[in-house]
C-alpha cells in the first residue's frame, strides 16, 4: 500500500528493529567495506545509471490507455563518516529523473529522491543508543498510491525528522521514537480526475518494550500517538492513538516468525474531515491491526518472506481506508554475477466517506541482475499491475518492462 504519514497503524519501531537495535548497542557499527571514494574519513560508495522503461498504460486509466517510453538517469549515494568507534553518521539516498519521449509533458515533475533516503547519526553511550535522523523522499508514481487512478503523475514531497533511542537494560529492551512529518501533495483537477490536496503535518510518538524470553523468542508491546494537521482550510485535524503486544519468534536456524497486532483508534476534528465529508468535533473510528511475517533463509543462495495482515490509515480521495495484505517477496542469487528476484503484493481495501469505494489492487515484480564487471551491471524487470473496482473507470491494468544500466565510479 501507499506510504503516508498515516495513523498508528504502522508501530515507529517495529519489534525486529528494536532487537536489531539492541544487537547494534553490543557490537557497535561495523564500518562499510564497498565503498569506492574515500575522502578523508568519509567512506562514499557511488553509483550511476540510466533507466529505459516501456509501459503500456502510463495513465492508469481503464479506457484512455496511453503508451509511452520513459528515459532517465539515476545516482545511488551511500556515505559513511565514523567519527568516532562507536559514532558514525551516514547519507544514503537516490536520485532520478524520467523523461516520457511521446508526452514530454508528463516530465516536468518527475525527479525522484527514493523513500529509502536518510540522512542518520548514530550515538553509542554504554547500553543506550540514540538515532538522530532526517529522512526524505519524492515520490511521482501513483501507482504506490493505491487509492489513484486515472492519473500519470502524483508529485508526493515528504520529510521526517525526527530521533530515536534504544535502551538495553538486558531483561528488557526500552525504545522511543519521535518525529514530525511535513507531507506536500498538491491538489490534482483535471478532465478524468479530482484528488484534493493532502499536504499535512504529524507529529507522532512510539514507544516498545521488548522481553527477551529465550535465545529464539521475543515478546512484548508497542504503544504509540500521533497527530495530523491538515493544510487546506476546512480540513480539520487527525488524532490517532493505538497499543498492542508483538512476539518475534526464531522457529529454526533459518526461520523468522515476527506477529504483532491491537486496537487502534482515529479522532477526526474540525468542520470538516479530510475530504471534505462532513464529521462532527470528535467523530472516532475504532479498529484493529494484526501483522505477521515469516523470512526463510533457504541457504546461503535462496532467501523469501511472506507477510500478511489487516491495517488502516488515512486516505487521500477518502476519509480512512481498512485493507487486507498479503506480500511476497523472494531472492535468488543464481551464481556469482546472476540473481533473480521476484515480489507479489495484493491489497483488499474498503474506503470511508469520501469516494467510499472498494479496490482490490495486485502488484508483481520480476527482475532479474547480471553483475558485467566489478563496476558495471545490468538489470531487467518486468511489473503487472492491476486495479479493480467498485466504481466505474476506476480500475485498470499496466504492464512495464525496464532495462537499467548501472556504472559504479
Amino acid at each position: 500500500m501507499a506510504s503516508r504519514a498515516s495513523l498508528l497503524a504502522q508501530e515507529s519501531f517495529r519489534p525486529s528493529e528494536v532487537s536489531e537495535a539492541a544487537a547494534e548497542l553490543r557490537n557497535r557499527a561495523p564500518i562499510p567495506t564497498d565503498y569506492n571514494l574515500e575522502i578523508g574519513p568519509v567512506l562514499l560508495k557511488a553509483t550511476g545509471g540510466v533507466s529505459f522503461q516501456v509501459n503500456d498504460n502510463i495513465t492508469l486509466s481503464q479506457n484512455n490507455r496511453e503508451a509511452d517510453i520513459l528515459v532517465g538517469p539515476t545516482l545511488n549515494l551511500n556515505l559513511t563518516w565514523p567519527v568516532t568507534r562507536s559514532n558514525s553518521l551516514t547519507l544514503v539516498t537516490a536520485v532520478g529523473y524520467q523523461e516520457y519521449l511521446f508526452h514530454p509533458q508528463n516530465g516536468t515533475s518527475s525527479i525522484t529522491v527514493s523513500p529509502n533516503s536518510q540522512l542518520s547519526f548514530d550515538i553509542y553511550t554504554g547500553d543506550i543508543r540514540i538515532n538522530l535522523h532526517d529522512q526524505f523522499s519524492v515520490g511521482t508514481n501513483p501507482i504506490n498510491q493505491g487509492d489513484l487512478a486515472n492519473i500519470v503523475t502524483y508529485v508526493q514531497y515528504t520529510n521526517t525528522i525526527g530521533a530515536g533511542i534504544v535502551w538495553d537494560l538486558q531483561a528488557a529492551v526500552l525504545s522511543l521514537d519521535l518525529n514530525h512529518t511535513n507531507v506536500i501533495t498538491p491538489a490534482v483537477k483535471s478532465t478524468t480526475v479530482n484528488i484534493p490536496d493532502d499536504t499535512h503535518t504529524t507529529e507522532s510518538a512510539g514507544l516498545s518494550v521488548l522481553f527477551p524470553v529465550s535465545a529464539i523468542l521475543n515478546t512484548g508491546f508497542n504503544a504509540n500517538t500521533s497527530y495530523t494537521s491538515y493544510a487546506a482550510s476546512g480540513r480539520g485535524s487527525v488524532d490517532g492513538l493505538g497499543i498492542g503486544p508483538f512476539l518475534e519468534a526464531r522457529l529454526t536456524r533459518y526461520t523468522r516468525f515476527d506477529v504483532s497486532g491491537g486496537y487502534q483508534a482515529t479522532f477526526f476534528h474540525g468542520e470538516k474531515a479530510p475530504i471534505g465529508v462532513t464529521a462532527p468535533v470528535g467523530n472516532a473510528l475504532g479498529s484493529y491491526y494484526v501483522n505477521v511475517s515469516i523470512a526463510h533463509q533457504l541457504n546461503r543462495f535462496y532467501a523469501e518472506t511472506l507477510a500478511f495482515g489487516r491495517q488502516t490509515q488515512l486516505g487521500i480521495v477518502s476519509q480512512q481506508e481498512e485493507y487486507y495484505y498479503l506480500a511476497y517477496q523472494s531472492q535468488w542469487k543464481m551464481s556469482n554475477t546472476f540473481s533473480l528476484g521476484s515480489s507479489v503484493s495484493f491489497n483488499d481495501v474498503q474506503e470511508f466517506s469520501g469516494q467510499s469505494q472498494h479496490y482490490d489492487q495486485l502488484v508483481a515484480n520480476v527482475t532479474t541482475g547480471w553483475q558485467v564487471n566489478r563496476k558495471s551491471s545490468v538489470s531487467l524487470s518486468y511489473q503487472f499491475s492491476l486495479r479493480l473496482a467498485n466504481v466505474a473507470n476506476q480500475g485498470y491494468v499496466q504492464n512495464a518492462l525496464t532495462l537499467q544500466f548501472a556504472y559504479s565510479f
